[in-house]
């Protein structure tokens, strides 16, 4: 097995109105394809891009690849007057290229204290100025 990669999920996650739009519509997989788009995007670690089969996002969050290239598709569109979520890149008829539009609102990049700690050590240590 190789290293688990983490990413955030935001609390109110199901409770923001275009992933409830999208639920409501979809069912349950919605949300799932959406947060399975997020932890691809996260292993990808280019600013909230991804690459990826429908079939596979499919086989991920437990839907059919027509359901998730609907909800994809859907995802990209201004969803009851609120900017899209994602911006399709490329789009064909097996794979996809999206960007979520709000990466760092999805996935702050603030590191921990202790990670500030340790990069202020490595700069004394080099002989930087703090």
């Amino acid at each position: 097995m190789s290293a688990r990669v983490w990413f955030a999920r935001d609390t109110g996650f199901t409770a923001d109105p275009k992933i409830q739009t999208l639920g409501e519509e979809h069912g349950p997989g919605a949300p799932l394809v959406l947060e399975e788009m997020l932890a691809l995007a996260k292993l990808r670690d280019n600013g909230g891009s991804l690459t990826t089969s429908y079939a596979m996002l499919a086989r991920r969050a437990f839907v059919t690849p027509t359901k998730a290239k609907r909800i994809v598709e859907q995802a990209a569109c201004a969803i009851n007057g609120y900017e899209p979520l994602i911006e399709l890149v490329e789009h064909g008829p097996k794979d996809f290229t999206a960007r979520f539009l709000k990466w760092t609102r999805w996935q702050r990049k603030d590191p921990t204290g202790a990670e500030r700690k340790s990069r202020q050590r490595e700069r004394e240590r080099d002989g930087a100025v703090t």
